[in-house]
């Protein structure tokens, strides 16, 4: 019976995210309500410009207790982590990830998709995702 703790509202982790110069910065929360099982995880398509993902960043709040999960989506394929079925679960950690691959066209739409469940029996957790981009010149 894995029981986690409600999202903390005080970081003590160490948050500094820096941006790349010239490249867009999109953010979005990946929700995950408690008793989210890995065979059915929530899903959260990042919509983004064509261009080069230059960096990501999970930002896992105090409270999850290593009982939420994430994994990064591209093309329908694991990117990160590498490991198939492998994923980040940290508690009140910052997850820089440098990168450095094309947008994939999914769709008509340029997007990544995050996937994540959470064991917690009690509590929803929420993860902060950041991306930067790095658009290629309109023709």
């Amino acid at each position: 019976m894995p029981i986690g703790a409600p999202d903390g509202y005080t970081w003590s982790a160490p948050v500094a995210l820096r941006g790349v110069g010239g490249s867009n910065h999109y953010v979005d929360d990946l929700v995950l309500p408690a008793n989210t099982p890995a065979g059915s995880p929530v899903e959260l398509d990042m919509e983004l410009v064509e261009g080069r993902v230059l960096q990501v960043a999970l930002l896992f709040p105090p409270g999850p207790a290593a009982l939420a999960h994430v994994q990064v989506w591209v093309g329908g394929e694991q990117l990160y982590p590498t490991g198939t079925g492998q994923s980040f679960h940290p508690d009140n950690q910052l997850l820089v990830i440098p990168t450095d691959f094309d947008v994939p066209l999914v769709d008509s739409v340029y997007q990544i998709t995050l996937r994540g469940w959470n064991l917690d029996d009690t509590w929803p957790h929420t993860i902060q995702t950041h991306v930067w981009v790095l658009p290629y010149p309109e023709e």
